[in-house]
């Protein structure tokens, strides 16, 4: 039998540990979940109704079309990189979208900025099949039912990361001046 003392083995533990987690650190966190894959079969034209709203006074459209929000949502990363780029504003935020295919996307919100977001597969029987992990985004909420031209993204420094962070910025009309020209 071999005998190992506490210390040695304390020791082989945490390098097994720090072994892992640098593995996992560099394998990049989209391919680890085959159920985010589901995200490419919707797009812009993906329709909605808001299933539930909290706060109900929210101001987050109650049906519609996915629009820019969805280009918003493919710039998803690990929830490690998750930060709100709004103020706190302390209340729990969250709507869950009930998609045309049954799919729902669950998400929070800070100060109208969608923060984090997951995916739930349901059947024909509203019977749920499978769950997303969760994953981080920075999409403003009035992004719903707007072109991407509407939409503005700017990479910015959160944590440790860059991340994209998206707002809804109306494309502005060309004024009378510029058509005359």
């Amino acid at each position: 039998m071999i005998k190992v003392g506490f210390g040695k083995a304390l020791v082989v533990f945490f390098g097994v540990s720090v072994f892992a987690f640098g593995i996992f650190a560099i394998i990049p966190e989209k391919d680890w979940e085959p159920r985010i894959k589901h995200l490419k079969k919707l797009s812009a034209d993906t329709t909605f109704a808001a299933e539930r709203i909290e706060p109900e006074y929210l101001p987050i459209q109650s049906t519609g079309r996915l629009g820019a929000f969805y280009s918003c949502l493919t710039k998803y990363g690990g929830l490690g990189s998750r930060r709100m780029t709004r103020p706190n504003n302390g209340i729990e935020e969250w709507v869950i979208l009930k998609l045309q295919d049954n799919t729902r996307l669950d998400i929070r919100i800070n100060n109208g900025e969608a923060f984090f977001f997951s995916l739930k597969l349901y059947d024909k029987n509203n019977t749920l099949q499978a769950g997303s992990d969760l994953y981080a985004i920075n999409c403003d909420m009035e992004l719903l039912n707007k072109p991407d031209s509407d939409m503005h993204c700017e990479d910015k420094v959160l944590g440790n990361e860059i991340r994209p962070v998206c707002t809804y910025r109306p494309q502005q009309p060309p004024s009378q001046d510029d058509a005359k020209g």
